[in-house]
């Protein structure tokens, strides 16, 4: 009998600690501060994220950040960092639904084939989201919300 108990609770613990790590993995943030050209971008990435990083031939840097979770895979959603004068994108010609200036920082958000984009200029480093889903759009709101630019 006792070691039935003892049994019992030996499984209860290593099942909650088990789920408890796994819950705790999906949902930490995890701040990162990753160089550019001239500047670094330091933001709190949920985990797991994957982060790639394009050279532009002496033009400029590129960061492409994508996450696992089913919702951002499926939408094939990303955030894309650059500094660079001399690249642009189609995004950068989009129409924009509303747009906000604060602090030197200009926030263009949009809807394009049902799916929510945003552009954010600061200064030399322009940070976009594209592909979000309406129930991931809080999530990629509060991370482009947190980054931090720093002069390297």
């Amino acid at each position: 009998m006792r070691g039935d108990i003892r049994n019992s609770i030996i499984l209860i613990t290593l099942l909650l600690v088990l789920s408890g790590f796994k819950i705790g993995k999906c949902f930490s943030n995890e701040e990162k501060c990753l160089p550019l050209w001239f500047h670094a971008v330091c933001m709190s990435l949920p985990e797991p994220h994957n982060i790639q990083r394009e050279n532009l031939n002496g033009e400029g840097v590129i960061l492409f950040v994508t996450f696992m979770d089913e919702t951002s895979l499926r939408d094939s959603s990303y955030i894309m960092i650059q500094e660079s004068q001399m690249t642009k994108f189609s995004i950068d010609d989009w129409k924009c639904d509303s747009m906000i200036q604060k602090d030197g920082c200009t926030v263009e958000y949009g809807l394009k084939n049902g799916k929510h984009w945003r552009k954010d200029k600061r200064g030399r480093v322009y940070i976009y989201y594209d592909k979000v889903s309406s129930e991931n759009k809080k999530m990629y709101d509060g991370i482009l919300d947190s980054i931090r630019i720093v002069k390297q």
